[in-house]
């Protein structure tokens, strides 16, 4: 009798979730197609390291050097880019461009975002940035280190 009052009770209840399945699964039971075209946009650019030298050298609280960062973007679409400086010794601090400002290294990189745009309609695709390298007095000596100038590039909408 018990078993009666249970199927008596779950039989609605199984009808209705199967119905509600059904309807469920019959939304995907057309399909369409189109054709079309797309134009896409050409995707170049570039850091020239030819036109720099390869060696920095500083001494603490005398001197600067300079390092010439070029950059180019022949692409369809407008870039901006970051640059990120690596591997830099202790005590050694970056300018970038015309700040007035060094920066100084978080655990040997410096990281500078937003360093430039170039759009797509520039007459001149080629923008040039001069990096100083400056030495405080707890600048450790080393020789023979590289440091690494990378240049991230991104689209911009």
């Amino acid at each position: 009798m018990r078993k009666k009052i249970i199927v008596i009770l779950l039989l609605p209840v199984l009808i209705l979730v199967t119905f509600c399945a059904m309807k469920t699964f019959g939304l995907l039971r057309s399909s369409g197609s189109a054709t079309g075209s797309l134009i896409t946009a050409e995707w170049s650019v570039s850091r020239n390291q030819s036109e720099s030298t390869d060696s920095i050298e500083v001494i603490p609280e005398m001197s600067t050097d300079t390092y010439t960062l070029t950059v180019t973007s022949s692409s369809e679409v407008d870039v901006t880019y970051a640059v990120i400086i690596n591997n830099l010794p202790t005590g050694v601090v970056v300018k970038f461009g015309d700040e007035a400002n060094y920066r100084t290294p978080t655990n040997g990189t410096v990281r500078i975002d937003n360093a430039g745009t170039i759009n797509y309609n520039d007459a001149v695709k080629t923008k040039t940035h001069t990096i100083t390298f400056r030495a405080t007095s707890s600048a450790q000596t080393v020789s023979d280190r590289e440091i690494d100038i990378d240049v991230l590039f991104k689209q911009t909408l």
